[in-house]
């Protein structure tokens, strides 16, 4: 049978050949360097997705950390030159670079662009000439100023702030110009003050376990840079929640997250397995589920978030090749029985003899059930969903406060229905959307005003429709769950109401991935 090793060495081995396929490698093309094949190569889009270029890292390190043997070392360093090279052209003035639309000045794009640019460049710097170097500084400096200058405005995002704070410290670390370390400083302290005591960061206004596991990587990141015992604290903390997010049958995360996300990145575990137990645990314990497929792995990854998880995979065969013995901890689901609130987040977590279950009270009493014993799913709740006859979509699972009471053995809560918003792209909102890139959307302030209008637009259902969920749960094997639905004969206004199902009501690129259940 094949070790954990060499399955993990084998989904990353793949993938690079994916991403060379995705690398526009001809020298006389006007997109050499470019990662966008669906604008290089297909042609089916306006713009390049910047982002993409992130790609140049995990490109770096695995092939001079890790085989070498995919070209001549000559014909590969020219491909990453290259892709710097288009990464620069294709950068605004401000030093900024767009994802979603044309002339989007993309604060989160800009600070993972600068945090995998400077960990390729360090990899790669002393074989570069003098003029290379010089235009890849300037290069990376003027992402470091456009993060210095600017501030995201459409949301407190914890795993873009905790991007740029890694990617500025390393700038720091090349330039030795203060100014990158203080912002650094400057993001670092934001996260920080703004960590529930539960121990979880903010995402979207919310606790999202699953991108917890990306601010972990990142902050771990910075942490290697510059020894912070606040720092480590905070990442105790951090983990310490995540943990209790880790499923029998090796799913992690979900709808109860404020982003509905379910991949679990192992960078940061790796990179801290020293110096948290519990970080080591829940590595051995995860990467043992990725090789299965239980978990969402390389192998059913997209475009969009492949450089990140790629990233994170490639510190796994570090921590793989390094000696990685010492105290462990145990899963909370591997621990005795206990009922656990984190009233912040919303979350009720119940431990049974049994079973092991996890209820979103902040998203509407959505619920995921495990039998310990056979470590399989009992049951995907994801609330309620359903179509009225005016032709409106009602769903419970949405962001919100109910009204509940917890004690030992059930918790009992009570929750609004809300209109569901399923906007979809049409050729007539990408005409106003491209005039309105092209003219009033250049000028900053109205640009900015209309992201966090889209963020609302996409990710809240905030009206509420005239309905109620009252649901009591209670904590038994299987948990049993009493439902009551008001007013009283409502049903006779739906085309369809329907539970037990997975669903997700809100927009979230990062959610839905396959994985075997």
């Amino acid at each position: 049978m094949r070790n954990r090793n060499q399955v993990i060495s084998e989904q990353i081995r793949y993938k690079v050949d994916y991403v060379l396929s995705h690398l526009d490698r001809d020298p006389f093309s006007k997109t050499t360097g470019s990662f966008d094949r669906l604008f290089w190569g297909w042609k089916f889009k306006d713009y390049p997705d910047a982002t993409l270029q992130r790609l140049i890292y995990p490109l770096a390190k695995y092939y001079y950390e890790i085989d070498s043997s995919l070209c001549e070392e000559e014909l590969f360093l020219k491909w990453i030159i290259n892709a710097f090279e288009y990464l620069e052209g294709i950068q605004h003035r401000d030093g900024s670079f767009d994802q979603a639309f044309p002339n989007e000045h993309s604060h989160g794009a800009t600070a993972f662009l600068l945090h995998d640019s400077v960990r390729a460049y360090k990899i790669i710097q002393d074989k570069l000439k003098h003029a290379a170097k010089e235009s890849i500084l300037r290069t990376m400096q003027r992402m470091g100023d456009y993060l210095i200058k600017y501030d995201e405005e459409h949301g407190f995002i914890s795993n873009h702030l905790l991007g740029a704070a890694a990617g500025l410290q390393v700038l720091y670390g090349l330039t030795g110009v203060d100014k990158y370390k203080n912002r650094a400083g400057f993001y670092i302290n934001g996260v920080l003050s703004s960590q529930s005591p539960e121990g979880w960061y903010v995402e979207y206004g919310g606790a999202d376990p699953s991108y917890q596991t990306l601010a972990v990587y990142y902050l771990a990141a910075y942490y290697q840079e510059k020894k912070d015992n606040n720092v480590l604290e905070s990442l105790k903390n951090a983990i310490e929640f995540i943990s209790y997010f880790i499923h029998p049958d090796g799913s992690f995360g979900g709808e109860y997250g404020s982003r509905n996300a379910e991949v679990f990145y192992p960078g940061g575990f790796a990179l801290l397995h020293n110096e948290i137990p519990l970080a080591r645990s829940i590595l051995h314990f995860m990467i043992d589920k990725a090789k299965k497929g239980t978990t969402i792995n390389l192998n059913s990854i997209d475009t969009g978030n492949l450089a990140p998880l790629l990233n994170n995979y490639l510190e796994v065969i570090r921590f793989n090749q390094e000696n990685s013995s010492g105290d462990e901890r145990d899963i909370p689901f591997q621990r005795g029985p206990f009922v656990k609130e984190f009233r912040d987040a919303g979350i009720v977590v119940c431990n049974g003899e049994r079973n092991y279950a996890i209820i979103g009270i902040s998203k509407g009493g959505v619920i995921k059930e495990f039998d310990k014993k056979d470590g399989v799913k009992l049951c995907d709740d994801c609330g309620y969903i359903g179509l009225l006859k005016t032709g409106k979509t009602i769903t419970t699972q949405n962001l919100c406060e109910p009204t509940y009471n917890l004690s030992t053995d059930r918790l009992q809560l009570q929750v609004d229905f809300y209109e569901i918003k399923q906007s979809i792209p049409d050729p007539c909102r990408f005409l106003i959307l491209r005039f309105f890139n092209l003219t009033v959307g250049k000028i900053r302030s109205i640009r900015e005003a209309a992201k966090r209008f889209l963020v609302r637009a996409l990710m809240t259902n905030s009206k509420k429709a005239p309905f109620k969920l009252i649901r009591e749960i209670l904590f038994t094997f299987p948990l049993k769950i009493r439902d009551r639905i008001e007013p009283e004969g409502c049903e006779d206004g739906f085309v369809y109401l329907k539970r037990g199902t997975k669903f997700s009501a809100i927009h979230m690129a990062s959610a839905k991935y396959w994985q075997h259940q």
